[in-house]
C-alpha cells in the first residue's frame, strides 16, 4: 500500500525535473501540481473512512485547481496548494525517509493510533 503510491509520486517529481531540465532552452514551462489531500467524490466512491487529522489537511478540489492554473501561467515549477498541504510538505522533508516511510504506512494501513479507519488509495 505504500510501495506504489511512494513509487508513483517519485516517479512524477523526477520525472518533471528531468523533463524540465530537458527542455530548459525551449519555449515552454513544466509544472508539477502536488495537490495534498483534496476533497472530492472519490472518498465517497471508494466508501474511505479518512483520519480525523488528514480531513482537516484537505484542500477542495477547486482551490487545487486554480493554484495550478494560476502556478501554471506564473512558469512556476512546483505548486503544493494549500497551507496544510506546504506545512507537510516542509515537515515530510525534515524526516529521515524510514520515519516518512513509517508514518505514511501508519496513515495508509489504517493501523493509526486514532484507530482503525479503512484508509485507502
Amino acid at each position: 500500500y505504500v510501495s506504489n503510491y511512494a513509487a508513483t509520486k517519485s516517479f512524477i517529481r523526477y520525472f518533471s525535473e528531468a523533463f524540465r531540465f530537458e527542455l530548459r532552452k525551449q519555449p515552454v514551462t513544466i509544472t508539477t501540481l502536488y495537490p495534498g489531500y483534496t476533497q472530492s467524490e472519490f472518498g465517497e466512491i471508494a466508501q474511505a473512512k479518512v483520519p480525523w487529522f488528514i480531513q482537516f489537511t484537505q484542500t477542495s478540489s477547486q482551490s487545487v485547481a486554480v493554484a495550478g492554473i494560476k502556478g501554471m501561467f506564473k512558469g512556476e515549477k512546483s505548486i503544493f496548494p494549500g497551507f496544510f498541504n506546504k506545512i507537510s510538505i516542509g515537515c515530510a522533508s525534515l524526516l529521515p525517509g524510514f520515519l516518512s516511510v513509517f508514518f505514511a504506512g501508519k496513515v495508509m494501513s489504517g493501523k493509526s493510533r486514532a484507530g482503525p479507519t479503512n484508509f485507502q488509495f
